[in-house]
């Protein structure tokens, strides 16, 4: 079945000079989508506080059609998910100055109405002045929930600031001492011509996923640049001590069933095993030997099918940026890297007291619930708010822990008066890290 949606743009041009802002926004602004640099050469800008994308650019690297007509803009979406077909009329929602830029011809959009069309996720690094778009899916948008020809709401949440969504991720927790000092490197890096992404496969970050499977309890940290993936640490409900000693979970959220997976201990065994090979983290080797043959069929696959091979470049690029983060980072020695990923994630495993829908479980046990079964609680899209407040008056704190869990994970509209009940209950237990980041990522609830 084939997805067409169709966005219709009736727009007032305002044809304004860019007005560069904060941080390093003089210069121009490197625009990465799912990895890959944009192909056409338009730079993102700053003004003020918002961030502006060159329309025409970034929706067709994205897989979008762009067509002008006199002053409206057609952007479509086709994709073999789903079957549907939508056509608005924004109006007087981007007929100002706020939502769009004409420059010199080139058209360019707010990053947060970009956002909100196209269920993608936008960051921005100061540091380096590079922009990472990781595509969404535009079902999932704002817009994507509306029928053709209705009215978009007034209400529609603005996007969080860039404080704001560090606030909300990070909640009581300081920024770790190895992230502060990966991000300093990453700077230093790029002065020198190295992206650390090359080498370590992700880039970092600190604001919040907004994926709605992404588990509450965790804090983003970096982003892999491809079909929404990112790793965090897992606080288990704020029970971790600090964020350096966190266990880091690889969330992949277009796997519905199981998003997010434990794969280091902290975040430096974390960088220990990325440095050696990103891959390690979730493919699993009997030992050096079978590690390296895996490398030469892979390297061997690609320039067969495809051309690429590893340059010496690419080699001298990787020891730079190892050695770098080697003096800098100083992560420990792991004996085993074949098979580091796969232990820790047994370990998690053997930790668990109350088994989730996603498989992270619930490790924590109050006091007062020493010696207590927690079964698994079962709600459905069927169960009112006074049900679950009966339930949850029940239910020891590691069960409504777990599920805490099993309602974050899944895709079901319980309903504004079912949230409050649960977000209010959360609110009582000490949650308020993990309501802010409910919240942020579902706020068409409140």
């Amino acid at each position: 079945m084939k997805l067409t949606m169709l966005f219709v743009l009736l727009l007032t041009f305002t044809v304004l000079q860019p007005a560069y802002g904060q941080g390093n926004s003089s210069k121009a602004i490197a625009i990465f989508i799912d990895g890959n640099p944009l192909q056409v050469k338009k730079e993102a800008f700053v003004e003020g506080e918002r961030l502006f994308i060159p329309l025409r650019a970034v929706f067709e690297q994205m897989g979008w059609g762009v067509e002008w007509e006199d002053k409206t803009i057609s952007l479509s979406y086709q994709s073999n998910a789903a079957s549907f077909g939508i056509a608005l009329v924004l109006g007087d929602l981007i007929d100002d100055e706020d939502q769009l830029r004409i420059i010199k011809g080139s058209t360019f959009l707010e990053s947060g109405f970009f956002i909100r069309m196209t269920d993608a996720a936008v960051v921005w690094n100061a540091a380096t002045n590079q922009l990472h778009i990781t595509s969404g899916n535009p079902e999932n948008g704002v817009w994507g929930e509306l029928q053709g020809g209705e009215e978009v709401p007034e209400d529609v949440e603005r996007e969080l600031s860039e404080e704001e969504s560090i606030a909300v991720n990070f909640g009581k927790y300081e920024v770790p001492p190895t992230l502060k000092a990966l991000i300093d490197v990453e700077a230093e890096l790029a002065k020198e011509g190295y992206e650390l992404w090359n080498v370590l496969g992700f880039y970092p970050s600190l604001g919040h996923s907004g994926y709605f499977n992404s588990p509450v309890d965790v804090v983003t940290f970096g982003w892999t640049g491809g079909d929404g993936e990112h790793f965090g640490f897992l606080t288990d409900f704020g029970s971790a001590v600090n964020l350096e000693e966190a266990p880091i979970v690889m969330v992949s959220p277009m796997n519905f069933d199981q998003p997010a997976v434990v794969v280091a201990n902290n975040i430096r065994e974390f960088m220990r095993i990325v440095m050696k090979d990103p891959s390690l983290l979730f493919m699993g080797y009997e030992d050096e030997q079978a590690y390296l043959q895996s490398e030469r069929e892979m390297w061997e696959e690609l320039e067969r099918e495809y051309g690429i091979e590893e340059t010496e470049a690419d080699r001298l690029e990787k020891r730079a940026v190892v050695q770098k983060l080697e003096q800098t980072l100083k992560p420990p020695i792991i004996d085993d890297v074949y098979r580091y990923s796969e232990n820790v994630a047994l370990e998690r495993e053997k930790s668990i007291v109350v088994p989730t829908l996603d498989k992270l479980g619930v490790t924590n046990v109050v006091r007062s619930d020493a010696g207590k079964l927690h079964p698994p609680l079962t709600v459905d899209e069927e169960m009112e708010a006074s049900d679950l407040t009966g339930l949850l008056d029940r239910a020891t704190y590691s069960q409504k822990l777990a599920l805490i869990r099993d309602v974050n994970l899944s895709p079901i509209d319980y309903g504004d008066e079912f949230m409050e009940t649960l977000t209010d209950a959360m609110m009582n237990m000490g949650l308020q890290d993990e309501v802010a980041r409910f919240q942020a990522m579902y706020s068409f609830y409140y």
